[in-house]
């Protein structure tokens, strides 16, 4: 009988568990929704501002305290292809919570073809950590090899590539 009344209890953990997960995760959902939603306006108005299109599937967003707020930031990697030829540039773009609204302050370019292809990672102490790809000489402009790291801090309203100390290179 002891054993049965475990078999029950785990029966009924199990049952409950997805209606669990269910509510977290709609909360969650909720609360990003707008988030998401003003990300892609910004994203759509580039698309019109550079002659371009940037798809879903090359695009990255990181949370983190980017102005030292105490209050969660993003950072958004997305990539404009040119419509009229084969080139693309990534862009790296802030948006800082205010009034509990994502609100994009800075925008940089930080990779493109024949330039380095970036690789959105984290936001620690107020830094955008990228993995980074450059062009050897020998490189195919689809190609780069030489494996990287930079990072990025937001200064006032821009962007700036921060420059790694010697005993972290």
């Amino acid at each position: 009988m002891v054993t049965r009344g475990k078999v029950v209890r785990v029966r009924i953990a199990l049952l409950l568990a997805p209606a669990l997960i269910c509510v977290c995760s709609s909360a969650a959902t909720s609360q990003s929704s707008g988030d998401l939603a003003a990300i892609k306006r910004f994203i759509k108005n580039q698309e019109a501002k550079h002659s371009g299109r940037a798809y879903e599937d090359y695009q990255s967003v990181v949370t983190g305290d980017l102005n030292h707020d105490g209050v969660n930031d993003a950072a958004v990697l997305y990539t404009m292809e040119a419509l009229d030829s084969n080139n693309y540039v990534q862009y790296l773009t802030v948006f800082i919570r205010r009034s509990g609204h994502l609100v994009p302050v800075a925008s940089e370019e930080v990779g493109g073809k024949n330039y380095r292809t970036a690789d959105l990672r984290l936001i620690r102490n107020g830094l955008i950590f990228f993995d980074t790809l450059d062009y050897k000489d020998t490189d195919a402009s689809c190609c780069p090899s030489i494996k990287g790291q930079t990072r990025y801090s937001l200064v006032g309203r821009k962007l700036k590539e921060v420059e790694r100390p010697l005993k972290d290179r």
